[in-house]
Parts: structure tokens; C-alpha cells; sequence
């Protein structure tokens, strides 16, 4: 597995596994209730023009801004 970063940061179209969600304000909770978790592959698909992010995990496609985004910590996937 490579380094991992934050959502944020990673390129577009790039799968990538969930390393890590921060824990404070319920954020963590928050995203779990809306199926993203750790371990969990999200693929960004749009930067939005407010530097937000939109990806994809399954079916779902979810909106993040751009600090919520550097919240969920991600790294390369790895192929078995």
C-alpha cells in the first residue's frame, strides 16, 4: 500500500482505499451512516468549483467539501 494522504489531495479517477476518518464532532460517524468506512474503496470523480469533491463508493456517490475532504484518509489499493 502506498503513503497515505488525504482525499483531498488524491487524483480523479484514482481508486483508493479508506485508510482513516477522523474521529472528532461525529464526523466519523457521520460518514459510517452514510457507508463510508474504513477499509472501503471511494473513487473521486469531480473537484467541485468550491474545491469540494465528489466520489464514488459502489453505488453511492457522495459530495464532500474540501475540509471534510482532508478528513478521510486514503492510500493506494491494494491488488490481490
Amino acid at each position: 500500500m502506498s503513503t497515505p494522504q488525504t482525499l483531498a489531495d488524491w487524483p480523479l479517477g484514482q481508486a483508493a482505499t479508506v485508510v482513516a476518518l477522523s474521529p472528532d464532532g461525529g464526523f466519523a460517524a457521520r460518514l459510517g451512516q452514510l457507508g463510508v468506512r474504513p477499509g472501503m474503496t471511494v473513487t473521486p470523480m469531480l473537484r467541485t468549483p468550491g474545491r469540494g469533491i465528489v466520489v464514488s463508493a459502489g453505488e453511492l456517490r457522495l459530495a464532500l467539501d474540501r475540509g471534510s475532504a482532508r478528513r478521510v484518509v486514503v492510500a493506494e489499493r491494494s491488488v490481490r
